[in-house]
């Protein structure tokens, strides 16, 4: 259809000021001026008329100064060509005017007809930079009004859903969303539109597309508000996801199975725990009490014999100890009771808990206490385990004759740095590297030395695990400095140790005899029982190898002290214990739990459960008889208290 603004914005027009500019004003007067002697018959010789058109066809073709050149040669080839002509000053003037406002006209139009073609081009260009942009885009792209309808799609729409674009265009989104979810979308789509906001992808939501095909397609949306002349739109990015999902998927599996992997490798060391800590408990306590024979009783050859099995035995405990440890940290399940600690306190046990090492090995061990100190930031057993491990070492891997030596002092940053020296053989420096790793003993597990090659790896996931730091310097032949710092507790500062260290209460005459009952269905548990209680005369054991058995003989005897084993047939030790708190006539009495059951969190739920003590095993008797002095005090104090 014919359109005359189109026409007239189409027309090919002159650059203004262009030599073609300058060349039109003269060559369309000159038109006009032939076309004025052509009718001269037939126009008044004044008229000046025929000159406008040329004048109005110089300012639109060449711009405003192209009129002017024109309306001023018009009148020049006016007077020129008839000088005789009598015009009126008036009409010769209205022709300039009318001249003058028709150029000014046609300039004015030339003008907004430019601009006009200017913001066609920018609108234009806008639209293509628009739509390219769109079709660029990564993801599926869809446009809708604010009725829902589809108003523009991309590419990408067209591959991720099966339809083509005409398919698409004016149709409502919601021929993209599967059946069962068209109600939901259509409330989640009006709250939209009364309230709009971007979106970005993501969030809690899983969301589903539909394809052409009817399959449904995981996807991850975001919506922006498009405020426009027309209303309001809103572009949608639509990413599938199915891949992505798959992994999460193929993930989540793998995670379920290592959790399944690693809970039945935690139940498997922790059932092997138990079998094993039960035989060791019959090998080290019989040692024990071997040891605690008169001296005639063995032979030294003997005592040397028992030696043997009682460090065979502890020897094995530590693996078995060092193992679980490692498995829990890995399994990241290590339990800390990070608190402010002692430096003194953990200096000096350690020490003491070394010394009979030291003295067996013929090392000395010195221990060198600061003159003051923070306390540390420290899980207190954990701190007491790395210290014991490199100490361990220090004396285990000395010379002949040489010297061990515990330290500590403040280090920068608030931290506390523990120090063991030794004079030993040292270690290489290309194989100093290998010195933290599990079962790395560096050639030393071709030696007589006993050692499992987990003490370091341990002590550094410790120390790391309580916020700190470990290393190691050494020289071959001159002996090696291991050193780890923790953090210190701001604002504390001690002089000395808190305390001398507790004396182990060993047995001792007693006026009177105490009665324990010792739980357990292990013949071979009571039997070393009653071998270790041999030695506290004033001590009399009853045993019992059942749960009821046990209950039975508490309420009938009320015992001074019962000794509980966990692992029972029929009910545990926590429901006897229960039972036992809930009987009038045992109540009060103390219990003490050993058992072989010795993860930190299994101690913490049995004293939190009630047992007076959570001992062990294998047991060490010098704290199995200082935990049955302490019940007997107790106990001692609640009959006096009853009356």
């Amino acid at each position: 259809m014919f359109s005359f603004d189109r026409l007239y914005l189409d027309l090919p027009r002159l650059k203004p000021g262009s030599w073609r500019a300058w060349l039109a004003a003269p060559a369309l007067v000159a038109a006009a001026l032939l076309l004025r002697l052509a009718l001269d018959g037939w126009v008044d010789d004044a008229s000046l008329m025929l000159f406008l058109p040329a004048i109005i066809a110089a300012a639109f073709l060449g711009g405003g100064r192209a009129g002017l050149l024109a309306l001023a040669l018009s009148a020049g080839a006016w007077r020129l060509t008839w000088p005789a002509a009598s015009v009126p000053f008036d009409a010769l003037a209205l022709f300039l005017l009318v001249g003058l406002v028709t150029v000014a006209a046609i300039g004015a139009l030339r003008n907004a007809v430019s601009s006009v073609k200017r913001l066609n081009r920018t609108l234009a260009d806008s639209e293509a930079k628009f739509r390219n942009l769109i079709e660029s885009a990564p993801d599926a792209m869809v446009i809708a009004d604010e009725k829902g309808r589809i108003a523009l799609v991309n590419a990408q729409t067209e591959r991720l859903f099966g339809y083509g674009r005409e398919e698409l265009i004016g149709q409502p989104v919601g021929i993209l969303i599967p059946r069962p979810l068209a109600d939901g979308h259509r409330r989640r789509m009006d709250a939209y539109m009364a309230r709009p906001t971007t979106r970005a992808m993501g969030g809690t939501f899983d969301l589903h597309a539909r394809h052409k095909d009817g399959r449904e397609i995981p996807v991850e949306i975001s919506l922006s508000p498009l405020w426009t002349e027309s209303g309001l739109l809103v572009s949608s990015a639509i990413r599938d996801v199915s891949a992505r999902r798959a992994i999460e998927r193929e993930l989540a599996q793998a995670r379920q199975e290592e959790q399944a992997a690693s809970r039945a490798k935690s139940d498997f060391l922790s059932s092997m725990s138990h079998e094993l800590r039960t035989p060791l408990n019959a090998v080290i306590g019989f040692a024990q009490i071997l040891e605690l024979e008169d001296e005639d009783s063995l032979t030294p050859r003997q005592r040397e014999y028992v030696d043997y099995i009682r460090g065979g035995g502890e020897h094995l405990l530590n693996l078995v100890n060092e193992v679980l440890d490692l498995s829990r940290i890995e399994a990241g399940r290590l339990s800390l009771a990070i608190e402010p600690g002692n430096v003194f306190d953990a200096l000096e046990q350690a020490h003491q808990a070394m010394a009979p090492l030291a003295d067996k090995a013929g090392i000395r061990l010195d221990l060198h206490l600061p003159d003051e100190s923070a306390d540390v930031r420290a899980d207190r057993l954990r701190l007491h385990q790395v210290l014991l491990n490199l100490v361990s070492n220090a004396i285990k891997y000395n010379r002949p004759g040489g010297r061990a030596t515990l330290t500590a002092r403040a280090a920068p940053g608030d931290r506390i740095e523990f120090v063991v020296t030794d004079t030993g053989i040292g270690i290489a420096p290309g194989r100093q590297k290998d010195l933290f790793q599990p079962f790395q003993r560096l050639g030393a597990e071709h030696s007589a030395i006993e050692g499992t090659g987990l003490g370091l790896s341990l002590s550094r996931r410790l120390v790391e695990a309580m916020g700190g730091t470990i290393g190691l310097t050494s020289e071959p032949g001159q002996g090696s400095r291991v050193w780890f710092e923790l953090p210190a507790e701001p604002g504390t500062r001690r002089t000395g140790p808190s305390s001398a260290a507790a004396p182990i209460l060993l047995p001792g005459p007693q006026s009177r005899t105490y009665t324990l009952l010792h739980i357990d269905d292990n013949p071979l548990s009571i039997r070393l029982m009653e071998g270790i209680l041999r030695s506290l005369p004033q001590v009399k054991m009853m045993g019992a190898s059942t749960p009821q058995l046990g209950l039975e003989l508490a309420r009938a005897h009320r015992p001074d002290i019962i000794l509980l084993d966990l692992h029972l047939p029929e009910m545990n030790g926590f429901q006897v214990l229960a039972q036992l708190k809930e009987m009038a006539e045992t109540r009060d009495i103390p219990v003490l739990a050993l058992t072989a059951s010795a993860y930190p969190g299994d101690v913490k739920r049995g004293l939190t459960a009630g047992f007076f003590r959570y001992l062990t095993k294998p047991i060490d008797i010098k704290l199995l008889f200082a935990a049955i002095d302490e019940a007997l005090i107790e106990s001692e104090g609640r009959r006096e208290a009853a009356g």
